[in-house]
């Protein structure tokens, strides 16, 4: 989640963004940081008490969501989370928003347990479910304007549906890499959740 089309996560914003943080989102946002706090001064400890292991599942399919691996994991985490689920959560409420997040982390956490060749190695994030928000948003607001930093001072504005498919391409190819155990990043587990966004989105739109 730190990198789109190549820039640093800091360095993408959403052009129009206002009105005060819903519940469940800032809840959200709270935890995680609350939890990273901690995994920054106990990384070792925080991960394996909080860590999904593939070969060994059990409570951490949830609780990965909150601890991180380091600052800019979790500050990259925390950025996303605010810019993709502050406008879902606002146009889906609490309830469907809870569904998307963590079905899209539960989805993605397993999707990752299936793809990832070593098995010993915990996972952790929140990311699967951000991915989950952000193709929901893509879906939702095609067209919404993003921006992104070019160089000092200058922006490009970009719609949202191209910036999440550019992203979805760059985690393609970063899962080839992680099925040969080349990147801790767990673009499986992206991919997971983005799938998941979208089947929620298609499911939701046609119930309503």
């Amino acid at each position: 989640m730190l990198w789109v089309l190549g820039y640093p996560a800091l360095l993408v914003r959403p052009v129009v963004d206002s009105a005060r943080e819903p519940r469940l989102n800032q809840g959200l946002l709270a935890a995680i940081s609350a939890i990273g706090l901690l995994c920054i001064f106990y990384t070792r400890e925080m991960v394996e008490l909080f860590g999904y292991l593939p070969r060994d599942p059990g409570i951490g399919l949830v609780t990965s969501f909150f601890a991180h691996a380091g600052t800019a994991h979790l500050l990259g985490n925390l950025y996303f989370l605010r810019v993709f689920g502050h406008d879902v959560e606002r146009e889906i409420g609490l309830r469907r928003y809870a569904v998307l997040i963590f079905g899209a982390h539960v989805i993605g956490v397993l999707v990752h347990g299936f793809a990832d060749p070593r098995p010993g190695l915990p996972l952790v994030g929140a990311s699967a479910g951000i991915s989950g928000a952000m193709a929901w948003y893509a879906c939702r607001f095609p067209w919404a304007r993003f921006g992104i930093r070019y160089s000092f001072g200058r922006w490009l504005s970009v719609p949202a549906l191209l910036l999440v498919a550019f992203w979805i391409l760059n985690q393609i190819m970063l899962a080839m890499r992680q099925y040969d155990g080349e990147t801790l990043t767990s673009a499986f587990g992206h991919l997971g959740g983005a799938a998941f966004g979208v089947l929620f989105f298609a499911f939701t739109r046609k119930r309503d």
